[in-house]
C-alpha cells in the first residue's frame, strides 16, 4: 500500500522524539551514569535499546525521514522515553484508529475481515465529516487518508452509511490465533455522536485469554 506522508509531520515527530530524549537522564530509565557526556540526555543507542529498535532506525525517525513507524514502534518509544498520557497522545500516527486501520499493514493481519472492518468506520467518518463541514480536524484527516490509501480513494465517493450496530468481529492474536468478539454498542442520552462500544469474548475464548495471562 502506498503512503504519502506530510514531510512537516515527519519533521515534527522527529523533533519531538529528540527533545524527549534530550531531557532524560540515565537514572530516569535505570541506567548507570557512565562516562562524562558531551550532550544532555540519553544517547540514541540507549533509547534504541530500551525500545528494542535499531539506532539507525531511531536516527531516521529523529531526522524526519519517511520510515513509517508502526503503532507498536511508537508505543515502544513512548515507553522508553517515559512519555506521559498527554505526550503519548501527541504522537501523530498513534492516536487515530482510522489512520492505523488504513496505513499500518498490521491492521490487515489483526482483522480477519479487514475490508468490512475498515470500510464501515470510514463511511461513518465520511458521514460525520459531512455534518461538520469546515472543521479543520475532519478536513485534515480526510485529506491525509485519501492521500495515503487507495482503498479510501475508492470507497470515499460511494457515500455508504452503514449503521453502527452490535455484532461480532474476528481478530487474529499472534499467540492465541483467531478470536471471536461480540461487540455491543451503547448510545448516550445527551449526545447522539458519543457511543460506547464494549467487546465480549466467548466463554471458550475468555478461558484461553485467561490462561495466556496466567502463564505468560
Amino acid at each position: 500500500m502506498t503512503d504519502a506522508v506530510d514531510p512537516a509531520r515527519l519533521r515534527e515527530l522527529g523533533d519531538f522524539l529528540r527533545s524527549r530524549r534530550d531531557r532524560l537522564r540515565p537514572a530516569d530509565v535505570g541506567l548507570p551514569p557512565g562516562a562524562r557526556r558531551r550532550t544532555p540526555g540519553l544517547r540514541r543507542e540507549e533509547v534504541a535499546t530500551l525500545a528494542a529498535i535499531s539506532p539507525t532506525y531511531l536516527a531516521f525517525l529523529e531526522q524526519g525521514r519517511d520510515v513509517r513507524p508502526s503503532r507498536q514502534v511508537l508505543d515502544a518509544l513512548a515507553g522508553a522515553l517515559r512519555l506521559g498520557a498527554a505526550e503519548r497522545a501527541h504522537l501523530p500516527e498513534a492516536r487515530n484508529m482510522l489512520w492505523w486501520m488504513f496505513t499500518d499493514p498490521a491492521a490487515r493481519t489483526v482483522f480477519a475481515e479487514w475490508e468490512q472492518e475498515a470500510s464501515a468506520p470510514l463511511a461513518r467518518f465520511r458521514s460525520a465529516a459531512a455534518r461538520h463541514q469546515g472543521d479543520p480536524g475532519f478536513e485534515e484527516l480526510a485529506a491525509r487518508l485519501t492521500a495515503a490509501s487507495p482503498e479510501v480513494r475508492a470507497w470515499w465517493p460511494r457515500h455508504d452509511i452503514p449503521p453502527l450496530s452490535s455484532g461480532t468481529k474476528r481478530l487474529r492474536h499472534p499467540v492465541l490465533g483467531e478470536l471471536e468478539l461480540r461487540h455491543v454498542v451503547l448510545l448516550t442520552a445527551d449526545d447522539v455522536e458519543q457511543k460506547l462500544v464494549a467487546f465480549l469474548a466467548s466463554d471458550a475464548d475468555q478461558a484461553r485469554i485467561a490462561e495466556l495471562i496466567t502463564t505468560g
